[in-house]
């Protein structure tokens, strides 16, 4: 199912649809007041058609549906918050270096995102090194259990980094 999310989001996706909605009248009027890298993903909402975003809440739709049914047995789901350390600003000069990193570093929250689901991030990094987090995540409407685990994972990691 997850690979799924590329399809669903290969024209933008319904954040780009929701974004176009949002922003149109002030992207077409005064294009820079907008980060260059941000505008383009803003006006790929522009390509889709009212009947494309209809289609895009169905299939979000039936992919939550299948998502929850294939969750309901687990209490929380474990991830990096991001895939990688975030990089430098100065190495993501290069427009395509970053679309694709910011793509892969979105990757993880947006499933969440998707699914509407909840999430919490807890650090989980040695002191001094490069911050990261540790996401735990549920369905829909499971926040406060999410909280209580989070709560039970932060002591215990926090016992780890006093040890």
């Amino acid at each position: 199912e997850l690979d799924e999310l590329n399809a669903m989001n290969a024209r933008g996706g319904i954040t780009a649809w929701e974004a176009w909605q949002w922003h149109q009248r002030t992207a077409v009027a005064q294009p820079d007041a907008y980060d260059p890298q941000v505008l383009v993903r803003v006006q790929r909402g522009s390509y889709l058609t009212d009947e494309d975003a209809a289609e895009l809440y169905q299939q979000r739709k039936n992919w939550q549906e299948r998502i929850n049914a294939a969750l309901a047995g687990f209490d929380a789901l474990l991830m990096p918050t991001v895939p990688c350390i975030a990089p430098t600003i100065a190495s993501l000069d290069d427009a395509q270096r970053y679309m694709e990193i910011n793509a892969l570093i979105l990757r993880n929250p947006s499933t969440i995102n998707m699914l509407d689901g909840c999430a919490i991030s807890l650090p989980c990094h040695q002191p001094g090194s490069a911050p990261v987090g540790l996401s735990l995540a549920s369905v829909h409407g499971d926040d406060a259990r999410l909280i209580s685990w989070a709560l039970a994972v932060e002591t215990a990691l926090n016992r780890r980094s006093q040890s």
